[in-house]
């Protein structure tokens, strides 16, 4: 009886929590079903709302705006989120008609920067440029690149116009240059011929009262100390070496190739004699040998050659003297001398200052591209300070060392040798000069003969000397004047 009354009681529980769950899915049921209704009245509401904002004035709005709630009054079932929805709705409503709306929610009330509105526009429009770009007619992109083309070639002539043009006003700068350079060596020579003019007129009033013969006893001729015929012998030294130098620059100047430039060189060399009246064609080497010497003896008369870098200063005389006569014992063996040079091995630096002066006083560098074609004798002095290892620089180096062991020879006298030249237009003295042209017996007769037949000084070829009264005949080339 038990377990019947025992089971009949869990069968009334069971009945009755099923009757509970049906309630509870009814319930579920109805509350889903005001939801929707809600949603769908709440979506009426805002397209009402959307339509009253676009006519702003309406009736409508005014009805929005009132409460859906009343005070102190709870809706049922969930009515209360809709009730928060519309009020947030009524918010975003009144930010729109104040111009703060943004999509972002209702904490948000930055304008949106103008650029969001254009960007798609200017894209747009970015893009229509290009397709209508990559449109236009072959045509069209032939004549844009044949304009460029044109531009391009007037550029170019442009530019090489100005380059000819740059190239013309060189070649005229280089005309100027080189037209320069001959009047300064036309200057040179003038300045040369007038200081040789002045130094013969104010030393011929020494010479008349010296005797033409060299005393003999008067000096030591055994190399121990200087003496005029040792200086007599290194004058023949330098006649000697100069001829043969004059020889082998008169070679190269008639291998130069072209006979204008050859033609400039020998007037320059015959206007710095003095536009000597030659006697026959082959005198002229006597110019040439005229225009060596003149270079080589000039500023004979300083114990430095005017060579700033050898010049000494209070030094006593007697020890002066002594030290020249050692330096000409030491390299009057010319043909060691020479070959020392070539060699550049050490040497007195007097003479190596005294060789690179003088190659360019004869050789300058103008000179020097007409023999040469080139100037790498200059350079190399010039730049390196070394001595060319040449032939010509050799023949050279032989008359140069001969002029420096004379002016060492000269200065070690204790009244230094005086140098004696003779100038243009002077009077023919037998017993000061002797013709570097030998004359015969009939051509003194014919001379002596006729009264109307004077001899005078054409131009200097070496230079004389004076030692006290020993007197050393300076070279000249004699011009016969009829009158």
């Amino acid at each position: 009886m038990s377990c019947k009354s025992g089971a009949n009681a869990v069968v009334a529980l069971v009945n009755k929590s099923t009757s509970s769950g049906a309630r509870s899915s009814s319930m579920r049921r109805e509350s889903r079903r005001n939801d929707e209704k809600s949603a769908l009245l709440l979506h009426n509401n805002s397209r009402r709302n959307r339509s009253s904002l676009a006519k702003p004035g309406s009736g409508h709005d005014l009805k929005m705006q009132q409460p859906l709630r009343q005070e102190g009054r709870r809706l049922p079932g969930d009515h209360h989120l809709l009730l928060q929805m519309q009020q947030q709705q009524q918010q975003q409503q009144g930010d729109f008609q104040k111009g703060t709306f943004s999509s972002r929610g209702p904490q948000s009330s930055r304008k949106r920067p103008s650029t969001e509105a254009a960007g798609p526009i200017v894209l747009r429009e970015s893009k229509d440029h290009v397709i209508v770009s990559l449109k236009q007619k072959p045509e069209q992109l032939t004549t844009k690149v044949v304009i460029m083309q044109e531009q391009s070639t007037a550029a170019a002539s442009k530019e090489a116009q100005s380059i000819a043009r740059m190239h013309e006003i060189l070649e005229s700068k280089d005309r100027e240059i080189a037209s320069l350079r001959d009047q300064l060596a036309h200057l040179k020579t003038d300045m040369v011929v007038l200081k040789e003019k002045s130094v013969a007129a104010k030393s011929w009033s020494d010479w008349s009262t010296a005797t033409t013969t060299i005393p003999t006893g008067s000096y030591k001729d055994d190399d121990t100390a200087p003496s005029p015929k040792i200086l007599e012998y290194a004058t023949s030294a330098v006649k000697e070496a100069t001829n043969s130098f004059a020889k082998t620059f008169i070679q190269k100047m008639i291998q130069i190739p072209d006979l204008n430039n050859r033609k400039t060189l020998e007037d320059r060399i015959r206007k710095e004699s003095g536009d000597v009246l030659l006697s026959s064609e082959n005198h002229s080497k006597f110019l040439v040998q005229a225009f060596i010497c003149r270079r080589l003896y000039e500023g004979f008369e300083n114990e430095s050659f005017n060579i700033e870098s050898c010049m000494s200063w209070d030094v006593d005389q007697q020890q002066y003297t002594q030290a020249c006569f050692n330096q000409f014992q030491l390299y009057r063996r010319n043909t060691n001398t020479v070959s020392i040079l070539i060699n550049n091995e050490p040497h007195d630096n007097f003479l190596r200052q005294f060789c690179f002066q003088k190659f360019q006083a004869i050789v300058d560098e103008h000179t020097e591209l007409l023999l040469f074609g080139n100037t790498q004798h200059s350079a190399k002095i010039n730049r390196h300070e070394r001595h060319p290892c040449t032939e010509f620089y050799q023949s050279f180096c032989k008359p140069a060392v001969a002029v420096w062991l004379v002016h060492r020879l000269a200065f070690s006298f204790d009244c230094p040798a005086r140098i004696f030249r003779a100038r243009k237009g002077q009077a023919f003295q037998a017993s000061f000069m002797t013709s570097v042209v030998p004359w015969t017996m009939q051509d003194e007769e014919d001379a002596s003969s006729s009264s109307s037949t004077t001899s005078v000084v054409g131009v200097m070829v070496l230079p004389g000397f004076r030692v006290s009264k020993s007197i050393i005949e300076t070279q000249v080339y004699l011009e016969h004047n009829h009158t």
